[in-house]
């Protein structure tokens, strides 16, 4: 299963990722078009697999009032606190194309922008791949067949 429309993602404490933002660079309409996104890993609810949420830096207050903080809860292995979100028709997504590829990630970014898929997957792998607690699971063979 894939991460849908309606779905309630959680995900961790947004500290940890908030301040490496990371530049996309595109085309469109014959003009280069750029943006800084935060990458932010999850779980998709139904099957535990793993994937990524970008969120365009300058949405991100915006991004912030969709979510609800979960204070933290030691005794059910939550040290720190996490959100939750429901994803809405304002957030765009990419997916696999290949091999039966199921790996969906979101994207919450302005309705102007209109980069291709692919350019989010090279860049939340080099950022995710550095925090320790990056999901397990992420099917690597897919990310670069889009």
């Amino acid at each position: 299963m894939v991460v849908a429309l309606g779905d309630t993602i959680r995900f961790g404490d947004f500290k940890q990722y908030v301040d490496v933002h990371k530049p996309i660079q595109w085309s469109q309409n014959f003009a280069t078009r750029s943006a800084d996104f935060i990458f932010i890993p999850f779980l998709c609810p139904k099957d535990d697999s793993a994937t990524f949420l970008a969120i365009e830096v300058g949405r991100l207050e915006e991004f912030k009032k969709l979510c609800t903080e979960i204070p933290p809860n030691p005794a059910v292995c939550y040290d720190k606190p996490s959100n939750t979100f429901t994803v809405t028709n304002e957030f765009k997504y990419g997916q696999g194309k290949s091999h039966g590829s199921k790996f969906r990630f979101l994207v919450f970014l302005s309705s102007n922008c209109k980069p291709y898929q692919h350019r989010f997957i090279g860049t939340a792998v080099e950022t995710l791949g550095h925090h320790a607690d990056v999901p397990r699971g992420v099917p690597m063979d897919h990310l670069c067949t889009f």
